[in-house]
């Protein structure tokens, strides 16, 4: 269609000559365009009126009684017309209606307004049948009503509203510690051999740090240029002793659990000592790292034949349960070993407010 109606368009579109699709265009047309609305009402009266219906349903969003007329069609040509013109310029009721047709038939069951009442007794054999009354069809918003009202409606509108308030209670208990509620991971826990289930269930559930029973005879160490091991179990026979500088040079001596010496380093100027012999499992060693005339010492034991069987298992089985393989681990007095189960849990689940307690938790007992 041209930017324009032609006078030619107009005449025939208030004659109603025009095609059927050329008439809904011009329709759409004269609903936005007020330079052909003042043309149309130039050419004659009646074009006046034509003018003002289509400025008033421009300017006045469609009723539902409109809309159940649109999509019953109840409407005269000249009504429907004014609908199209309508929402072509209005996209918010082009949608609505739409909307419309898509569930108008769902509320097409007639509302049953009348009360049940007794069966009347039966008339006589000679009355004539009475004519059926009309009854009235209830309007849209009636329909809605029932629609809404109805026992089917009322019952998924209870579900909706029993889900939205129970899934956010649900996820917030799912964020909380294992220790608190009874929560979710220590579940996890109950296949474990009972000699290690009460020790890891007693990690997991512990709000603060608590240094294991397993670490009772090594002596807390405060000393802050010892790194590794410092008063802990290592499951490694030949570990790699490990310190902050603190000197141009050190020297390494190893010590049994008779404080006698059983290996030496060479003058070196590297933080780390890898072990030269393959230690016993189950036995209590210390060491001391020497640079400049300063001194600083450590201890640690190593893991014992059954806990190293243990674990071994359970990274055969669960080698991605970071959780459990943390709990036993931390009770078994492996320290830095928890320490990295715990990190990878935390990465894991890096909203969970449980990891991160519980990777702080062993953080602040490594050392102590």
């Amino acid at each position: 269609m041209a930017k324009h109606l032609s006078a030619e368009q107009i005449t025939k579109y208030q004659e109603r000559t025009l095609p059927p699709g050329e008439l809904l265009a011009v329709d759409s047309h004269l609903g936005s365009c007020a330079e052909c609305q003042a043309q149309m009402a130039a050419q004659s009266s009646e074009g006046i009126g034509f003018v003002l219906s289509i400025s008033e349903a421009a300017n006045q969003h469609l009723t539902y009684e409109q809309m159940e007329a649109w999509v019953e069609d109840q409407m005269d040509q000249t009504e429907r017309e004014l609908v199209i013109a309508h929402i072509g310029t209005c996209a918010a009721c082009a949608r609505q209606l739409k909307a419309y047709e898509g569930y108008a038939p769902v509320m097409s069951a007639p509302v049953n307004r009348v009360a049940r009442q007794a069966a009347p007794a039966a008339a006589p054999a000679v009355a004539s049948v009475p004519a059926r009354p009309r009854v009235q069809k209830p309007t849209f918003g009636e329909r809605l009503h029932a629609f809404f009202s109805s026992p089917r409606m009322v019952a998924a509108m209870l579900t909706i509203a029993a889900v939205a308030i129970v899934t956010p209670i649900v996820w917030y208990r799912g964020q909380q510690s294992p220790g608190s509620e009874g929560g979710g991971e220590i579940a996890s826990l109950e296949n474990l051999p009972p000699a290690i289930r009460e020790g890891a269930e007693a990690v997991a559930r512990a709000q603060v740090a608590e240094r294991p029973p397993a670490l009772a005879d090594l002596s807390p160490n405060s000393d802050q240029f010892v790194g590794y091991p410092v008063s802990e179990v290592i499951e490694d026979v030949r570990p790699e002793l490990r310190w902050k500088p603190f000197a141009s040079s050190y020297t390494v001596r190893l010590y049994n659990a008779q404080g006698m010496q059983i290996a030496t380093s060479d003058l070196m100027t590297t933080t780390a000592w890898l072990v030269p012999m393959a230690l016993e499992r189950g036995v209590t060693y210390s060491y001391e790292v020497e640079g400049l005339r300063d001194v600083h010492r450590a201890e640690f034991r190593v893991l014992r034949e059954s806990g190293q069987a243990e674990m071994a298992r359970l990274r055969a089985s669960r080698g991605n349960d970071h959780f459990v393989l943390g709990t036993v681990a931390q009770q078994f007095g492996m320290l830095t070993a928890a320490q990295k189960e715990f990190e990878l849990l935390v990465r894991q689940r890096p909203q969970s407010a449980e990891a991160a307690r519980m990777l702080s938790n062993v953080n602040s007992l490594i050392g102590r």
